[in-house]
């Protein structure tokens, strides 16, 4: 299990017209399907263990302008935190989208991922963190290991997630990941997967 503290929620600002919005989803393995991480925490999904949340709203003045939420939880080797991040108001092309995956290991590297919130007088919090043991990995790679993408995230998010998100690596990792590899066999009706393999390492960028 991995210990990963996590900031999600929303904060919305006018005058001059701000936002910025950070999802956070879990999924129990890589082939899963993702679902938001307080939802999986509550219904008790596999992979995942509650640990604790805290609320804070985004401005002392006006608890419209939206709530950030803190929370830490034990995360299973192997399972996956999807962080998708929406800001507007940063430049004239309307919104900016990035979006990058967390795979949990407790001998991954600890990171701590800072995420620049919304520059605003009336703005709280400056930074959201996300920190713990887990490897960074691209959705380009993730099609490359043969891992089902929603088309929403290759079609929708920006490959250039380091824009917007700054990594910093607190402790160095245990052990290297080993990337999952695909066996399949060719048949007459196309590419059929059999079983997955830890067969080789390689190096994810």
């Amino acid at each position: 299990m991995s210990l990963i503290s996590v900031t999600y929620g929303r904060e919305t600002f006018t005058n001059p017209s701000k936002s910025c919005n950070i999802q956070v989803y879990f999924r129990p393995a890589l082939q899963a399907d993702d679902r938001p991480i307080v939802d999986a925490v509550l219904n008790k999904a596999p992979g995942i263990v509650r640990g604790n949340f805290n609320s804070i709203p985004a401005s002392r003045m006006n608890t419209h302008h939206g709530y950030w939420t803190e929370c830490t939880v034990d995360v299973a080797d192997g399972g996956a935190l999807a962080v998708r991040v929406t800001k507007t108001g940063t430049n004239t092309f309307g919104a900016a989208c990035v979006a990058v995956m967390l795979l949990a290991r407790q001998d991954a590297p600890l990171h701590r991922l800072s995420i620049p919130l919304t520059r605003h007088p009336k703005a709280e919090r400056e930074q959201a963190y996300i920190e713990g043991r887990f490897d960074i990995v691209r959705f380009e790679d993730f099609v490359k290991m043969g891992v089902r993408v929603p088309k929403g995230y290759l079609n929708n998010y920006a490959a250039d997630w380091e824009d917007y998100i700054d990594v910093a690596v607190l402790d160095r990792q245990i052990t290297p990941m080993i990337a999952p590899a695909l066996k399949t066999l060719e048949t007459s009706k196309g590419t059929i997967l059999l079983k997955r393999t830890n067969r080789r390492k390689i190096r994810l960028k």
